[in-house]
Protein backbone atom coordinates (compact mmCIF):
# COMPACT_ATOMS: atom_id res chain seq x y z
CA UNK A 1 0.00 0.00 0.00
CA UNK A 2 1.27 3.56 -0.52
CA UNK A 3 0.22 6.94 0.16
CA UNK A 4 -2.60 8.29 -2.14
CA UNK A 5 -3.78 11.15 -0.83
CA UNK A 6 -3.12 14.82 -2.49
CA UNK A 7 -2.22 15.50 -5.97
CA UNK A 8 0.43 13.44 -8.01
CA UNK A 9 4.04 14.79 -8.78
CA UNK A 10 5.03 12.88 -11.77
CA UNK A 11 9.46 13.00 -11.59
CA UNK A 12 10.86 14.23 -14.49
CA UNK A 13 13.59 12.29 -16.54
CA UNK A 14 16.83 13.82 -16.61
CA UNK A 15 18.82 11.00 -18.38
CA UNK A 16 20.48 7.53 -18.51
CA UNK A 17 23.59 5.52 -16.87
CA UNK A 18 25.24 3.82 -19.28
CA UNK A 19 27.85 1.18 -18.44
CA UNK A 20 31.02 2.40 -19.20
CA UNK A 21 31.99 -0.90 -20.52
CA UNK A 22 30.14 -4.22 -21.33
CA UNK A 23 29.20 -6.58 -19.29
CA UNK A 24 28.87 -3.99 -15.96
CA UNK A 25 26.14 -3.61 -13.25
CA UNK A 26 25.50 -0.42 -11.72
CA UNK A 27 26.42 -0.85 -7.79
CA UNK A 28 25.81 2.64 -5.80
CA UNK A 29 25.67 5.69 -6.80
CA UNK A 30 25.80 9.14 -4.63
CA UNK A 31 25.64 12.67 -5.10
CA UNK A 32 28.28 15.22 -4.91
CA UNK A 33 27.97 18.57 -2.87
CA UNK A 34 28.36 20.23 -6.68
CA UNK A 35 25.19 17.52 -7.91
CA UNK A 36 27.44 15.54 -9.70
CA UNK A 37 26.42 11.94 -9.88
CA UNK A 38 28.81 9.03 -9.46
CA UNK A 39 28.40 5.87 -10.15
CA UNK A 40 30.05 2.91 -9.20
CA UNK A 41 29.92 -0.12 -11.76
CA UNK A 42 30.84 -3.66 -10.99
CA UNK A 43 31.14 -6.78 -13.41
CA UNK A 44 27.87 -9.22 -12.74
CA UNK A 45 30.29 -12.03 -11.89
CA UNK A 46 31.45 -9.61 -8.40
CA UNK A 47 27.96 -8.43 -7.98
CA UNK A 48 28.50 -11.79 -5.23
CA UNK A 49 30.88 -10.30 -3.23
CA UNK A 50 30.13 -6.36 -3.84
CA UNK A 51 26.66 -7.91 -2.01
CA UNK A 52 27.80 -9.95 0.41
CA UNK A 53 25.84 -10.90 3.49
CA UNK A 54 26.02 -13.37 6.54
CA UNK A 55 23.64 -15.09 9.32
CA UNK A 56 24.23 -14.19 12.75
CA UNK A 57 23.84 -16.42 15.77
CA UNK A 58 20.65 -14.76 16.06
CA UNK A 59 19.52 -16.44 12.46
CA UNK A 60 19.17 -12.94 11.31
CA UNK A 61 21.12 -11.85 8.06
CA UNK A 62 23.01 -8.60 7.80
CA UNK A 63 25.17 -7.09 5.04
CA UNK A 64 28.64 -7.43 5.06
CA UNK A 65 31.51 -4.73 6.03
CA UNK A 66 33.99 -6.45 3.61
CA UNK A 67 33.30 -8.47 0.44
CA UNK A 68 34.81 -12.29 0.63
CA UNK A 69 37.35 -11.26 -2.21
CA UNK A 70 38.69 -7.60 -3.74
CA UNK A 71 37.09 -7.14 -7.27
CA UNK A 72 37.27 -4.26 -9.78
CA UNK A 73 35.03 -1.31 -10.25
CA UNK A 74 34.70 1.25 -12.35
CA UNK A 75 33.38 5.18 -11.56
CA UNK A 76 31.68 7.64 -13.93
CA UNK A 77 30.85 10.82 -13.43
CA UNK A 78 27.62 12.92 -14.37
CA UNK A 79 26.32 16.41 -14.17
CA UNK A 80 27.72 19.84 -13.71
CA UNK A 81 31.54 19.00 -14.07
CA UNK A 82 31.65 14.86 -15.93
CA UNK A 83 35.59 13.37 -15.81
CA UNK A 84 37.37 10.69 -17.17
CA UNK A 85 36.25 7.07 -15.56
CA UNK A 86 38.47 5.88 -12.55
CA UNK A 87 39.31 2.43 -12.62
CA UNK A 88 39.45 0.73 -9.09
CA UNK A 89 41.11 -2.68 -9.31
CA UNK A 90 40.85 -3.94 -5.45
CA UNK A 91 37.42 -2.24 -3.84
CA UNK A 92 37.03 -4.88 -0.62
CA UNK A 93 34.02 -3.55 0.32
CA UNK A 94 30.47 -4.87 0.44
CA UNK A 95 27.51 -2.52 -0.11
CA UNK A 96 29.84 0.64 -0.75
CA UNK A 97 28.28 3.95 -0.28
CA UNK A 98 30.05 6.69 -2.55
CA UNK A 99 31.07 9.94 -2.52
CA UNK A 100 33.56 12.41 -4.41
CA UNK A 101 36.50 13.82 -2.83
CA UNK A 102 37.67 17.42 -3.58
CA UNK A 103 40.88 17.19 -6.28
CA UNK A 104 39.41 14.17 -8.02
CA UNK A 105 39.32 11.43 -5.47
CA UNK A 106 36.15 9.32 -4.09
CA UNK A 107 35.43 8.17 -0.90
CA UNK A 108 33.78 4.39 -0.68
CA UNK A 109 32.28 3.46 2.82
CA UNK A 110 30.86 0.14 3.86
CA UNK A 111 27.55 0.14 5.72
CA UNK A 112 28.76 -2.25 8.32
CA UNK A 113 31.58 -2.65 10.24
CA UNK A 114 32.01 -5.63 12.54
CA UNK A 115 33.84 -4.81 15.79
CA UNK A 116 36.61 -8.29 15.82
CA UNK A 117 37.10 -10.50 18.54
CA UNK A 118 40.70 -8.85 18.96
CA UNK A 119 39.37 -5.61 19.67
CA UNK A 120 39.74 -3.72 16.21
CA UNK A 121 37.38 -2.71 14.25
CA UNK A 122 37.69 -3.87 10.43
CA UNK A 123 38.37 -0.84 7.62
CA UNK A 124 35.59 -0.06 6.11
CA UNK A 125 35.91 3.11 4.58
CA UNK A 126 38.25 4.08 1.59
CA UNK A 127 40.08 6.93 -0.02
CA UNK A 128 41.12 6.27 -3.54
CA UNK A 129 43.01 9.37 -5.52
CA UNK A 130 41.78 10.15 -8.65
CA UNK A 131 43.52 7.41 -10.94
CA UNK A 132 42.14 4.96 -8.26
CA UNK A 133 44.93 4.19 -5.80
CA UNK A 134 44.08 3.86 -2.58
CA UNK A 135 45.79 6.23 -0.73
CA UNK A 136 44.22 5.59 3.21
CA UNK A 137 41.50 3.74 4.65
CA UNK A 138 40.10 3.73 8.31
CA UNK A 139 37.00 3.12 10.18
CA UNK A 140 34.09 5.39 10.46
CA UNK A 141 31.86 2.70 11.97
CA UNK A 142 28.76 -0.01 11.81
CA UNK A 143 25.30 1.04 10.69
CA UNK A 144 26.18 3.86 8.74
CA UNK A 145 22.40 5.48 6.68
CA UNK A 146 24.15 8.10 4.32
CA UNK A 147 27.74 9.53 4.15
CA UNK A 148 28.25 12.99 2.38
CA UNK A 149 31.42 15.06 1.66
CA UNK A 150 30.89 18.86 1.80
CA UNK A 151 32.79 20.96 -0.87
CA UNK A 152 35.66 21.65 1.45
CA UNK A 153 36.15 18.10 1.93
CA UNK A 154 34.34 17.55 5.48
CA UNK A 155 33.16 14.15 5.56
CA UNK A 156 30.08 14.01 7.37
CA UNK A 157 28.41 10.55 8.32
CA UNK A 158 24.82 9.71 9.48
CA UNK A 159 23.63 6.37 11.10
CA UNK A 160 20.80 3.88 11.58
CA UNK A 161 19.63 2.88 14.78
CA UNK A 162 22.21 -0.39 15.31
CA UNK A 163 24.97 1.95 14.43
CA UNK A 164 24.08 4.21 17.88
CA UNK A 165 22.80 2.10 20.45
CA UNK A 166 25.62 -0.98 18.83
CA UNK A 167 25.64 -4.59 16.97
CA UNK A 168 28.20 -6.04 15.21
CA UNK A 169 30.69 -6.24 18.11
CA UNK A 170 30.17 -2.43 19.28
CA UNK A 171 28.23 -1.94 22.65
CA UNK A 172 27.73 1.11 25.10
CA UNK A 173 28.90 -1.54 28.04
CA UNK A 174 32.61 -2.51 26.27
CA UNK A 175 33.69 -0.49 23.38
CA UNK A 176 30.86 2.41 22.92
CA UNK A 177 30.25 2.34 18.58
CA UNK A 178 31.21 5.18 16.66
CA UNK A 179 28.00 6.71 15.99
CA UNK A 180 26.80 6.55 19.13
CA UNK A 181 25.94 10.42 18.45
CA UNK A 182 24.00 9.37 15.17
CA UNK A 183 25.72 12.03 13.39
CA UNK A 184 29.92 12.45 13.16
CA UNK A 185 32.47 14.76 11.26
CA UNK A 186 35.37 12.75 10.03
CA UNK A 187 38.35 14.28 8.79
CA UNK A 188 40.19 13.51 5.39
CA UNK A 189 42.23 11.15 7.20
CA UNK A 190 39.00 9.29 8.51
CA UNK A 191 39.84 10.96 12.32
CA UNK A 192 36.72 11.61 14.10
CA UNK A 193 36.59 15.54 14.29
CA UNK A 194 32.77 16.67 16.00
CA UNK A 195 30.14 14.28 17.22
CA UNK A 196 25.86 16.09 17.39
CA UNK A 197 24.99 16.95 20.73
CA UNK A 198 21.11 18.20 21.16
CA UNK A 199 20.47 21.00 22.22
CA UNK A 200 19.23 21.40 25.48
CA UNK A 201 15.88 20.11 26.06
CA UNK A 202 16.02 17.93 22.61
CA UNK A 203 15.86 14.16 22.84
CA UNK A 204 19.72 12.53 21.55
CA UNK A 205 19.65 10.68 17.96
CA UNK A 206 17.97 7.20 18.03
CA UNK A 207 17.90 7.11 14.34
CA UNK A 208 19.08 9.74 11.75
CA UNK A 209 16.60 8.79 9.10
CA UNK A 210 17.94 11.71 6.71
CA UNK A 211 21.04 14.30 6.06
CA UNK A 212 21.85 16.39 3.84
CA UNK A 213 24.92 18.11 3.46
CA UNK A 214 24.39 21.78 1.86
CA UNK A 215 27.75 23.67 1.55
CA UNK A 216 29.59 23.35 5.28
CA UNK A 217 25.95 23.17 7.09
CA UNK A 218 24.71 19.64 8.08
CA UNK A 219 21.51 19.29 8.05
CA UNK A 220 19.03 16.29 9.38
CA UNK A 221 15.72 14.85 10.31
CA UNK A 222 16.02 12.05 13.23
CA UNK A 223 13.89 10.10 15.43
CA UNK A 224 11.99 10.14 18.05
CA UNK A 225 11.18 13.25 17.19
CA UNK A 226 11.69 14.46 13.85
CA UNK A 227 13.15 17.42 14.35
CA UNK A 228 14.70 19.48 11.30
CA UNK A 229 18.01 20.33 12.49
CA UNK A 230 20.41 22.35 10.84
CA UNK A 231 24.55 22.60 12.12
CA UNK A 232 26.08 25.67 10.90
CA UNK A 233 29.66 25.95 9.35
CA UNK A 234 30.67 26.71 13.29
CA UNK A 235 28.74 23.78 14.80
CA UNK A 236 25.89 26.09 16.53
CA UNK A 237 22.74 24.03 16.34
CA UNK A 238 19.48 25.23 15.23
CA UNK A 239 16.14 22.99 15.24
CA UNK A 240 12.45 23.55 14.37
CA UNK A 241 9.50 21.23 15.20
CA UNK A 242 8.11 19.22 12.86
CA UNK A 243 5.04 16.90 12.88
CA UNK A 244 5.57 14.39 9.86
CA UNK A 245 7.41 11.33 10.77
CA UNK A 246 9.80 8.86 9.49
CA UNK A 247 10.85 11.05 6.42
CA UNK A 248 13.55 9.04 4.63
CA UNK A 249 15.04 12.18 2.57
CA UNK A 250 15.52 15.59 3.23
CA UNK A 251 15.49 18.79 0.49
CA UNK A 252 17.04 22.22 1.59
CA UNK A 253 16.26 25.61 -0.33
CA UNK A 254 16.96 28.87 2.13
CA UNK A 255 13.88 28.59 4.54
CA UNK A 256 12.22 25.89 2.29
CA UNK A 257 12.58 22.47 3.05
CA UNK A 258 11.14 18.95 0.74
CA UNK A 259 10.59 15.66 3.28
CA UNK A 260 10.87 12.47 1.20
CA UNK A 261 9.37 9.39 1.30
CA UNK A 262 8.05 8.02 5.08
CA UNK A 263 7.12 4.27 6.41
CA UNK A 264 4.12 2.78 5.34
CA UNK A 265 1.76 4.13 3.65
CA UNK A 266 4.02 7.17 3.22
CA UNK A 267 7.05 5.82 1.01
CA UNK A 268 5.94 8.03 -1.85
CA UNK A 269 5.45 11.17 -0.42
CA UNK A 270 6.94 14.59 -0.75
CA UNK A 271 5.91 17.29 1.50
CA UNK A 272 6.83 21.05 1.26
CA UNK A 273 7.49 23.30 4.24
CA UNK A 274 8.77 26.35 5.19
CA UNK A 275 10.58 26.89 7.98
CA UNK A 276 8.40 29.36 10.07
CA UNK A 277 10.27 30.58 13.16
CA UNK A 278 10.80 27.28 15.54
CA UNK A 279 8.39 24.91 13.28
CA UNK A 280 7.92 23.82 10.19
CA UNK A 281 4.97 24.87 8.57
CA UNK A 282 4.11 22.32 6.14
CA UNK A 283 2.49 24.12 2.82
CA UNK A 284 1.56 20.88 0.30
CA UNK A 285 1.68 17.49 -0.01
CA UNK A 286 1.78 14.97 -2.71
CA UNK A 287 2.35 11.51 -4.37
CA UNK A 288 5.62 10.98 -6.50
CA UNK A 289 5.18 8.80 -9.39
CA UNK A 290 7.53 7.80 -12.58
CA UNK A 291 7.16 10.01 -15.41
CA UNK A 292 4.21 8.43 -16.62
CA UNK A 293 1.95 8.64 -13.68
CA UNK A 294 2.74 5.30 -12.93
CA UNK A 295 3.86 4.01 -9.21
CA UNK A 296 7.27 3.97 -7.82
CA UNK A 297 8.61 0.71 -7.98
CA UNK A 298 9.76 -0.30 -4.43
CA UNK A 299 13.64 -0.63 -5.36
CA UNK A 300 14.23 2.76 -6.28
CA UNK A 301 17.24 4.56 -5.19
CA UNK A 302 16.57 7.92 -3.75
CA UNK A 303 19.16 10.99 -3.26
CA UNK A 304 18.91 13.95 -1.68
CA UNK A 305 21.61 16.91 -1.68
CA UNK A 306 20.55 20.77 -1.70
CA UNK A 307 17.35 21.27 -3.36
CA UNK A 308 17.71 18.37 -5.33
CA UNK A 309 16.00 15.14 -5.39
CA UNK A 310 17.47 12.43 -7.39
CA UNK A 311 15.70 8.87 -7.66
CA UNK A 312 17.60 5.67 -9.66
CA UNK A 313 15.06 2.97 -11.35
CA UNK A 314 17.38 0.85 -12.73
CA UNK A 315 19.58 2.61 -14.85
CA UNK A 316 17.30 5.38 -15.46
CA UNK A 317 17.74 8.83 -13.86
CA UNK A 318 14.43 10.74 -12.32
CA UNK A 319 14.25 13.67 -10.38
CA UNK A 320 13.01 17.16 -9.21
CA UNK A 321 14.09 20.58 -7.45
CA UNK A 322 12.92 21.58 -4.17
CA UNK A 323 12.73 25.09 -6.42
CA UNK A 324 10.52 24.08 -8.94
CA UNK A 325 7.72 24.47 -5.90
CA UNK A 326 8.90 28.13 -5.08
Amino acid sequence: MQFHAGPVQPLRRRGVLGPPEPGLDLLSAGLGPDLTLVALWAAHRDIAAARAAEELEDGSIVARGRAPWAYRTVATWHGPAPRPAMIIEDLDLAFPIVQPMPGGGLLAVASRCRLREDGMAERTASVYGPYGFLERNGTVGDGIEDVQVSPRGRIVVSYFGEGVSGANGWSQETTPPLGQAGLVEFSAMLTPMWHYAPPRGMAPIADCYAMNVVGESIWACYAADFPIVCVDEQLGVITWQNDLRGASGLLVSASRVGLVGGEEPYDDRLAIGTLDGSRVRIDREMRLTLPDGGELPRDVQALCRNDRLIVLDGHEVLGLDLVDFN
